[in-house]
């Protein structure tokens, strides 16, 4: 049987990472320019590795390939692939301007690749902080690529100021980019693909500008104004004394946060994997006489086949599972005495 799974740590080199991981969760970095660690991945550019247990050293993709229904659960088959992947972001520099591909163009034009969309929860930012999320209202597809031809491709972007605490949903088609000065967790689909749309000059670690992926990006953009582009407030229901504040649940992936001050039962039941990821505080995860911690800037992957299991501690967590929207994220929110209005203005609730 699986059990509750950690895994080593992989930290990614990025010409606009900083430190931040080692000031805010005293980690031992190994670069001067740390962007990413990714704490569960199963990737051909990064694979997990159990920390401890019985599978200790084994990787993500081989508990993948030979315990996939005790890992994924009830919708195992409909995964070829291991589904998430969750990191955490350190942006000393601002990230370029990107968008990620839809499933179908990138099945069609990155040789079966998943497309992408994300989530973030912003850990730490600098007073004024900003991110980008879409364009302006009203640019067209024509305008957006006069204006990147002629280098005014920042007149058009939207920006918006962020804090700690907030979380935008970032799905395929959205244009964005990280400011300066920001670490967040990111939840996201099992895809390493970007195009990037400008990258404000900026050489790479070579010493040589970073490739662009202009055509393609504007194959994708949202010119259409569909996707929202502000933060996402969450609506918050009370589960054994705490607080449990839905915010994103769409095909790929859903997420809570937990603000936790009383014993939490969880359970399972056969059905969804779960991810864990800790904002602040150290926690345990019980069961059946057992326990793991999970301390800041930690996840846990909880196997679909744990079933029943406790979480003790104080602060807080991200909660990342694949959902049935309606049974997992809109029901809950209706028997709590949210209107459908309220919960799709609140949330990123969205079905395809």
């Amino acid at each position: 049987m699986l059990y509750p799974l950690k895994f080593r740590p992989l930290y990614k080199e990025k010409i606009w990472g900083g430190q931040s991981f080692k000031q805010i969760f005293d980690k031992d970095i190994p670069f001067s320019h740390t962007g990413e660690v990714w704490n569960v991945a199963c990737h051909n550019r990064g694979m997990s590795i159990v920390s401890e247990g019985r599978l200790k050293d084994k990787s993500l993709q081989y508990i993948f390939e030979n315990f996939r229904q005790e890992l994924i659960g009830a919708s195992y088959i409909d995964f070829d692939k291991f589904p998430l992947l969750i990191k955490l972001i350190d942006a000393k520099e601002r990230l370029s301007l990107q968008v990620h591909p839809q499933n179908e163009y990138a099945r069609i034009n990155e040789k079966g690749e998943r497309g992408k969309s994300e989530m973030w929860y912003v850990l730490k930012a600098k007073k004024g902080a900003k991110l980008v999320v879409g364009l302006k209202d009203n640019i067209t597809k024509e305008q957006f690529e006069h204006a990147i031809k002629s280098g005014g491709a920042e007149s058009c972007i939207n920006e918006i100021t962020v804090k700690e605490g907030d979380i935008i949903n970032i799905p395929a088609g959205l244009i964005h980019s990280i400011g300066e000065d920001i670490v967040l967790i990111e939840v996201q689909q099992n895809s390493d693909l970007v195009y990037r749309v400008f990258d404000w000059n900026r050489l790479d670690l070579d010493e040589r500008p970073r490739m662009l992926h202009i055509k393609k990006a504007l194959d994708v953009i949202d010119f259409k104004g569909r996707l929202k582009k502000e933060l996402i407030k969450g609506l918050s229901i009370t589960n054994d004394h705490n607080s449990i504040t839905y915010y994103v649940a769409n095909p790929h992936f859903a997420v809570q946060k937990i603000s936790l001050d009383f014993s939490l039962h969880e359970d399972t039941c056969g059905e969804k994997m779960i991810i864990y990821t800790g904002i602040s505080g150290t926690f345990s995860i019980k069961w059946n006489d057992t326990s793991t911690i999970v301390g800041s800037g930690e996840s846990v992957l909880i196997p679909a086949s744990l079933g029943k299991f406790i979480i003790e501690g104080r602060g807080e967590l991200i909660k990342s599972f694949i959902p049935d929207i309606v049974k997992d994220f809109v029901q809950p929110l209706k028997n709590a005495g949210y209107s459908e209005e309220e919960i799709f203005d609140n949330t990123a609730v969205t079905f395809e």
